[in-house]
């Protein structure tokens, strides 16, 4: 798997100034719960555009907090955030202000206007 998942541990190599470091990470070591792959698997075009605006309006917990996860790992491995968790709370500090709901809302605007 290419990303972190809520399912159970996920393995992570850390590129270190002392070399590389393997460490397991479970959603619990991050205040998130593990969920089994059925709440957070996708499906048609159709159902997946479904489970984007879910996240998006804050109505599929399970999904939030998958996105949430591996948004976190992008804020850690940015230098935004100072540690894994700190990247996960900073994720959903951003999903909850509304952000994404609202950039991709004129992004489709903007995109509208290009293919007419």
């Amino acid at each position: 798997m290419d990303e972190l998942s809520l399912c159970g541990s996920t393995r992570l190599w850390k590129l270190t100034e002392d070399g590389v470091i393997e460490e397991e990470v479970r959603p619990e070591q991050l205040g998130l719960e593990t969920v089994p792959f059925i709440a957070i698997a996708g499906g048609t075009a159709e159902e997946n555009q479904d489970h984007f605006m879910a996240v998006l309006d804050g109505r599929s917990e399970a999904r939030q907090m998958h996105v949430a996860l591996n948004a976190g790992a992008g804020f850690w491995v940015a230098g935004q955030a100072e540690d894994l968790k700190a990247g996960v709370a900073k994720a959903l500090e951003v999903m909850a202000s509304g952000a994404p709901r609202h950039l991709f809302s004129k992004y489709r605007v903007q995109a509208g206007q290009l293919v007419r």
